[in-house]
């Protein structure tokens, strides 16, 4: 993963039918490592704001998951 956003992190802003990044998606699996790996890379800190379709970040994400 950590190769994958550093090599190519536009693909990191790919959304899924619901608007939820890569990021979202790992937060609410609670992927801890793949989490770390996001917030230590500049390119792709600012998908921590980023809303889904219902208005979720990736950290309100990671709250009502329990993570």
């Amino acid at each position: 993963m950590k190769t994958l956003i550093t090599k190519s992190p536009e693909t990191c802003e790919l959304l899924d039918n619901k608007s939820r990044t890569t990021l979202h998606l790992a937060v609410e699996i609670g992927n801890t490592n793949v989490v770390k790996i996001f917030l230590k890379e500049l390119v792709v800190q600012d998908l921590i704001y980023e809303q889904d379709k219902v208005g979720n970040t990736p950290l309100r994400l990671a709250a009502i998951s329990g993570h």
